[in-house]
């Protein structure tokens, strides 16, 4: 069987600005991804390199750089509390992931990407578990994304679907049921610091990260996948997903951590499968 490489970008809000220095790394040493599946955050990432080459990837590093300057909660307690009674469902308009993808991406849809791309939400009404691999790349990330109680569910083809962590938040197992022979998962569940949230936000995307973690333990850890696996924790941390101010740190401190986990699991032609969890004392 020839070989198949996923890249497998998992879910955890700011974090994944850690996910752009393992990126950059591997387009560097070479490695052919065949398709790439994202899940929230992560969902975002890989859109951006399903549809620009290396030489282009540096733009994701300046998305990153300027989201400092955004506030993904932009709204005034009122004004929360006029989009919850609207929607009934959410607090927020989760509207500036579709605009980013809007203004990089030259087609929205699925069947423009350079490389196959997919993207893992969950139905919020039956508990699904469900892979896009078609139609608005836009609408998946933005159901991929949707925090639940924060972000109301994205409506898709009648169905409504929120954030891909509550079923998988690093979806391996949707790599190996698309035929990946080798797959490159990136972690972040290790990634924050425990602490006790202190508002109803904090309250929500916490309960998201632990239904995220226990998912992914038993996918990753319980399971008898036919592939090889090179589990990557990074072990950056920073005290929030909604931070953005650790983001610089998080985008230099990556690319270190990157060339540091690949020189152990990268021979040139073939990756060894393992769980590289690396340790970091900083954060």
């Amino acid at each position: 069987m020839a070989e198949k490489v996923a890249l497998v970008l998992g879910g955890g809000g700011t974090v994944g600005a850690v996910e752009v220095g393992f990126i950059d790394r591997l387009e560097e040493l070479g490695v052919k991804v065949d398709f790439i599946v994202g899940t929230s955050v992560g969902a975002l990432n890989a859109a951006h390199v399903a549809f620009h080459d290396g030489t282009e990837h540096s733009c994701l590093s300046e998305i990153w750089h300027d989201l400092r300057h955004e506030r993904v909660f932009r709204r005034r307690p009122w004004q929360a509390l006029w989009q919850l009674w609207r929607t009934r469902t959410g607090l927020f308009e989760n509207r500036l992931v579709g605009q980013l993808l809007l203004d990089h991406l030259d087609v929205d849809d699925f069947a423009n990407s350079r490389i196959p791309l997919h993207v893992t939400a969950t139905n919020i009404c039956s508990g699904e578990r469900v892979i896009f691999s078609e139609g608005s790349i836009v609408d998946a990330v933005r159901a991929s994304t949707a925090i639940p109680g924060l972000f109301a569910p994205v409506e898709i083809k009648g169905e409504h679907y929120v954030d891909g962590g509550v079923s998988a938040g690093v979806d391996v197992k949707a790599a190996v049921e698309l035929g990946a022979t080798t797959i490159i998962a990136i972690d972040l569940r290790s990634a924050i610091i425990d602490t006790c949230p202190t508002n109803i936000m904090d309250v929500l995307t916490r309960s998201v990260e632990i239904i995220s973690h226990a998912r992914s333990h038993c996918n990753l850890e319980h399971a008898d996948y036919d592939a090889k696996i090179i589990h990557i924790q990074p072990g950056l941390k920073t005290e929030g997903r909604w931070d953005f101010k650790d983001v610089d740190r998080l985008l230099r401190d990556s690319y270190s951590m990157a060339c540091e986990v690949f020189d152990q699991c990268w021979d040139g032609k073939r990756f060894e499968a393992g769980h590289y969890h690396l340790s970091s004392d900083k954060g």
